[in-house]
């Protein structure tokens, strides 16, 4: 049995030594807060203490090209380590430190550059961010990141819109059966469970009118179940839903009631504005998940320059943006969405 005491800021620092010097097999015996020692010590905070051990005799063989991978990955980390405390103590230069900044100002999360950087770094030293070569290696980076996350997408002939107040759900609505009445002359039909917004019945009617279609409104789960069972054969029906505040989780699992009484496969985009900060995003998102969305809208693309947010929403929740609004104006300002031109529209921020 081998052991070793570490003094770290924190676990997590502690666990990166403990994995690079011990390995993966190794156990925390013992952890506590202690005094850093000299007269000083008494100014400065208290750091971690950490006991840890491994047996080396049970510590499981390894093949020799795992074993070489591993290393590989750990010293990749604690370079990477290294170098961010350099960034903040000031002492780093050079071209990682201008990558980092740079990818963090795209308001990519700081999680996503981290593995960004941890992959690329041997190149990512070696050229500078202005150069075209350096920026084509990282957005097909980012490319192959969010790519399985659009592949055998499902389309689902019943759909729903979902997400907080002011995003523009009931217009996005009416731009995407747009394109299937007009440019495609597909019957569709509407349903809103919104009564509670002033004039939202009368918009979605006037929607209605001008695709030439017809608006269901349903004010219980029994209802919304009763329109949808009167679907016609290749009929898309689309669900307008009043915004609901992420905060208002009772409101939420109301929604979420509505949308569990249709029994049938179904689109739930939840949608988002581009506009909101990438954690309150991210937040959102989360709020909304017992709603079952398996699908995001980003709207009011034209309506701000940073784009990180759209990375992060499919990479953590991984799921696909399928649709960004860029406009007001039905049913155009609606661009499909697709893994290239989501990498395109954040790189705008460079």
């Amino acid at each position: 049995m081998k052991i070793k005491k570490y003094t770290a800021r924190d676990m997590a620092e502690a666990l990166q030594m403990i994995k690079f010097d011990l390995g993966p097999e190794a156990m925390i015996l013992e952890s506590r807060k202690v005094r850093q020692p000299g007269i000083l010590g008494f100014f400065k905070p208290p750091v971690l203490e950490v006991l840890a051990a491994v047996d080396e005799a049970a510590k499981p063989r390894k093949d020799v090209a795992k074993e070489t991978f591993e290393v590989k990955k750990d010293l990749a980390e604690l370079k990477l380590m290294v170098k961010d405390l350099a960034r903040v103590t000031g002492t780093e230069t050079g071209n990682f430190a201008r990558w980092q900044e740079r990818l963090l100002k795209l308001e990519l999360a700081p999680d996503i550059v981290e593995q960004i950087l941890l992959e690329l770094q041997d190149f990512l030293e070696e050229v500078a961010p202005e150069e075209t070569s350096g920026v084509e290696r990282v957005k097909e980076y980012l490319i192959n990141l969010i790519k399985p996350y659009y592949e055998n997408i499902q389309d689902f002939p019943l759909k729903a819109l979902i997400g907080p107040t002011g995003v523009g759900k009931t217009t996005t609505l009416a731009k995407i059966a747009g394109r299937l009445a007009i440019h495609e002359e597909k019957p569709i039909r509407f349903i809103t469970l919104d009564t509670f917004r002033v004039g939202a019945v009368e918009q979605l009617k006037i929607y209605g009118k001008y695709l030439g279609t017809t608006v269901k409104v349903a004010g219980s789960p029994m209802e919304l179940w009763r329109a949808v069972q009167k679907q016609n054969e290749g009929e898309t029906i689309f669900i307008d839903t009043a915004g609901r505040p992420s905060k208002k989780q009772n409101q939420i699992q109301e929604l979420a009631g509505f949308l569990e009484a249709v029994k049938k496969e179904k689109d739930i985009y939840l949608v988002i504005s581009a506009t909101v900060k990438p954690e309150d995003a991210e937040k959102i998102a989360k709020d909304f998940s017992p709603c079952g969305f398996n699908k995001f809208i980003v709207t009011k693309i034209d309506e701000t320059d940073k784009f990180g947010v759209l990375i992060n929403l499919i990479v953590k929740f991984k799921k696909p943006i399928v649709y960004l609004g860029v406009g007001q104006n039905v049913p155009d300002d609606l661009i499909s969405a697709t893994p290239e031109l989501i990498v395109e529209q954040v790189w705008k921020g460079w």
